[in-house]
């Protein structure tokens, strides 16, 4: 997604919600972005499946005396290599990147407070367009592999994957 459509429909929705938009119109932005954007992540997983399984039958002898199930697993195993190296790399750039700090000072009239200083943090928006991809990534994935958890008859893993597909949009 370009970084201007980001900017200006999903990290701040105002343009889809009116002038001053609710929580609930905000979130769901998002999330209907998160879960477009991921789908079509999740059919980039499954092109990387079908190419990784033509190579290793074309240059591998014991890959082609494998079972389905096992060469289901042999070649997601190999895909979550790649999605493990791309969210890898952005996590470090979300995390090495730039971040603003600041003590504020709190009213005095405030009861429930512990201290009269409040620590904040926030991300600027170069920060928070990475880690709006790194959501649609890790959706897209979870999406992809939920099927070959399927396959495999792996239902603990099918559990796993739908588990995280509820809780990625909401992050």
């Amino acid at each position: 997604m370009s970084y201007e459509f980001v900017l200006e429909n999903v990290i701040d929705p105002e343009k889809w919600t009116g002038p001053n938009p609710t929580w609930n119109q905000s979130y769901l932005v998002r999330n209907i972005a998160v879960i477009a954007a991921g789908t079509l992540w999740a059919f980039v997983f499954k092109i990387l499946f079908i190419i990784v399984d033509k190579l290793s039958t074309a240059f591998f002898a014991r890959y082609r005396a494998l079972n389905k199930i096992q060469k289901v697993d042999w070649t997601s195993r190999i895909v979550a290599c790649g999605f493990i190296a791309i969210s890898s790399y952005l996590a470090f750039i979300i995390t090495t990147g730039k971040t603003n700090h600041r003590l504020e000072k709190i009213s005095e009239h405030i009861e429930f407070e512990g201290s009269e200083w409040r620590f904040t943090t926030s991300l600027p928006t170069d920060t928070l367009y990475i880690l709006f991809h790194y959501y649609i990534i890790a959706f897209g994935y979870e999406l992809y592999d939920l099927k070959n958890c399927y396959d495999i008859k792996m239902y603990s893993g099918v559990l796993h994957h739908l588990v995280l597909l509820v809780i990625f949009p909401l992050a």
